[in-house]
């Protein structure tokens, strides 16, 4: 009996080391599990953020480059327009000038049949002239 005392607080003693054990053993199993998802959270919290900042910055980006593409399109159009605007201009200048320029290649081209109307009645009237002293000089010598 003695034996089977002994035997049996030897083998309780033995249970009670296995529970210390697999106890501890469970403590550091689940301390590790817990950093684990600990950190597996962490790493979400991370990424979800990281996310988060990549969509913001993509939008920021994507407002910024449309804002600034807004901003070349009004500066293209004023060019545009003041380009039309001095086309429109030299147009104006250029047919002036040839409004101007024909108007006065009439005047010269008048003026010059004046001149040679002239010289031509001045002619005229000289030959007459000189055929009426002729005639003159003719009949007086006759």
């Amino acid at each position: 009996r003695l034996a089977a005392a002994k035997e049996e607080a030897r083998k309780q003693e033995v249970d009670a080391a296995i529970h210390f054990k697999r106890t501890k053993a469970a403590i550091v199993i689940q301390t590790h599990v817990r950093r684990f998802i600990r950190r597996l959270a962490i790493i979400r919290r991370y990424k979800a953020r990281k996310l988060r900042e990549y969509h913001s910055a993509k939008n920021i980006q994507l407002f910024y480059r449309s804002y600034q593409r807004k901003k070349q399109e009004a500066v293209f159009m004023r060019i545009e327009a003041e380009r039309r605007q001095q086309e429109y201009e030299l147009e104006r200048v250029n047919t002036a000038a040839g409004k101007i320029q024909g108007m006065f290649r009439t005047f010269k081209s008048r003026r010059f049949a004046r001149l040679v109307r002239r010289e031509q009645q001045r002619r005229v009237a000289a030959a007459v002239t000189i055929q009426a002293q002729i005639r003159g000089c003719l009949t007086r010598q006759w």
